[in-house]
């Protein structure tokens, strides 16, 4: 982990605290807009979703988040290997993974974090996490406490 850049993410979402709320605002609708373009270009089940709702590519910029679809947990584990954007991640290896290893394993292929549910209803749900993504999780959990 390294903890230089993950204290200088610190300070730079620091520095957005001090953001007035028009751009703080348009920071967070480019950040939305960069995320629904990769949901697009990596997620077999986004874009299928964002078709069927009529939402064409050119529209990603544009449209109100209301009029893009929502999924749940159900459709989350019904859709995994769809959903997620790394085609080689597959919810029955994670299973497989998660119940073989200790709970102080390694990252999975030595590069993901896997989190999983409570299995609440039945069959936990499984979130990866790549290296940046971790550290961003971590960062909200830092900032939160602060």
């Amino acid at each position: 982990m390294n903890y230089i850049k993950i204290l200088m993410d610190l300070y730079r979402l620091k520095k957005n605290v001090k953001l007035s709320d028009s751009k703080m605002r348009s920071l967070q609708d480019k950040k939305l807009r960069r995320l629904l373009m990769f949901a697009w270009e990596h997620s077999a089940y986004y874009r299928k979703a964002f078709e069927n709702a009529g939402i064409m590519k050119e529209e990603l910029d544009t449209l109100p988040l209301s009029h893009f679809p929502a999924i749940d947990k159900q459709t989350l584990l019904e859709h995994f290997d769809e959903l997620v954007t790394v085609p080689d991640l597959k919810q029955d290896d994670l299973r497989k993974f998660d119940a073989e290893e200790a709970a102080d394993r390694k990252p999975y292929w030595g590069k993901y974090h896997v989190v999983h549910s409570s299995g609440s209803t039945e069959r936990p749900g499984y979130f990866v996490y790549d290296a940046d993504a971790w550290n961003q999780m971590l960062l909200g959990i830092i900032r939160a406490a602060l």
